[in-house]
């Protein structure tokens, strides 16, 4: 049900207390408001439906959505979506048709953003596009993360600890109390290493996870470039979480020390990769886990989360580089909901 012109007008100036909303500035929120539909919808009815060719934008103002991916032997879960939750932005992103469906899981009030219109706006003001590409970012960091759940209680695993959504920092932060930012918690030296690759065959890399020519060369420009040795911590548990990594070339490894048992691999991570994003967007600054060059040197594009704050206000390069991190992002969600459809498929709902 679409609410009236009247009643919508009203909800409108509400928005504005809220994150997303918070920081658009009065002349664009003007015209971004005239793309925005306040729609509500009973518990159970679906929003989106995969395989669609469609870039609205839905943003919830009360309630809660499933997202999952019907299959013949029922439906496979890939997150539950709270109030102040975005979901579709991956299609608006890549252009590309929807992955997954959406359903409402409660009675729920959400608005629609009307993806052309996004676009057209995105353009014509790239600032209103910054503001809405890092919260992107965010969403999409939560989203990963969500569905990283997924597979682990796919095979078995325990059942991940519920934690509160957590939200962007702004753009200047210090190290979280009692943390201290020393020479492992920040970029490890680079150390001469045996990886030897044309800047061709480096970019190529970047090629395959869905990037332009264009976006590639802003990433090279302001990524660091470093070659760590096998067996060598990229960062450990606890350090303070400052860098966005991407696998140029070789393996890294996120694992556990585990009291009585040792080391416990999580996950290898292969080229085309790229890891430390939820260091980057959670109110507590630290990782969660070790990192250690895997198999052989490994070669890596280092983003410092300082570098990328300079970039604040700058539209002109925040802009590209946002986007540019964006679609690598979804890039590696739509992977982990198909990987998620498929083992459903052959385990044929068991």
């Amino acid at each position: 049900m679409t609410l009236s012109n009247e009643d919508t007008q009203k909800t409108l100036a509400r928005l504005r207390e809220f994150p997303l909303f918070s920081s658009v500035k009065e002349d664009d929120w003007e015209v971004l408001s005239q793309s925005m539909t306040r729609e509500q919808y009973k518990r159970d009815v679906r929003v989106i439906s995969a395989g669609e060719n469609a870039s609205d934008l839905f943003w919830i103002e009360e309630g809660e959505v499933s997202v999952f991916r019907d299959t013949p032997f029922g439906p496979q879960p890939i997150a539950d979506l709270p109030t102040q939750s975005l979901f579709g932005e991956l299609s608006l992103i890549d252009g590309r048709g929807r992955s997954t469906d959406v359903q409402t899981k409660t009675g729920a009030v959400i608005w629609r953003i009307d993806g052309a219109q996004l676009g057209q706006l995105f353009e014509e003001r790239p600032p209103l596009a910054c503001l809405f590409y890092r919260y992107f970012w965010a969403s999409l960091a939560q989203k990963i993360n969500l569905a990283n759940n997924q597979i682990q209680k796919f095979f078995g695993g325990k059942e991940p600890t519920k934690q509160e959504k957590q939200h962007s920092r702004p753009a200047w932060f210090a190290p979280p109390k009692g943390i201290q930012v020393d020479s492992s918690s920040s970029i490890p030296a680079a150390m001469p290493g045996n990886v030897k690759l044309t800047d061709a065959q480096k970019r190529r890399v970047l090629e395959d996870a869905g990037l332009a020519p264009p976006e590639i060369e802003l990433l090279f420009k302001l990524g660091e470039e470093m070659v760590i040795s096998e067996d060598e911590a990229v960062f450990h548990e606890g350090d303070f979480g400052d860098t966005l990594y991407f696998i140029v070339h070789g393996q890294v490894r996120i694992s556990k020390k585990i009291e009585g048992i040792g080391e416990e691999a999580l996950a290898i991570l292969e080229r085309g990769q790229f890891f430390g994003e939820m260091a980057l967007v959670s109110e507590n600054a630290v990782r969660s886990a070790d990192c250690y060059a895997h198999e052989g040197d490994v070669l890596m594009l280092a983003f410092r989360l300082h570098m990328l704050n300079t970039l604040e206000g700058d539209a002109e390069h925040d802009y590209p580089f946002l986007s540019a991190l964006c679609k690598m992002m979804t890039h590696r969600l739509r992977e982990i909901n198909e990987k998620l459809f498929s083992w459903k498929m052959m385990t044929g709902g068991f």
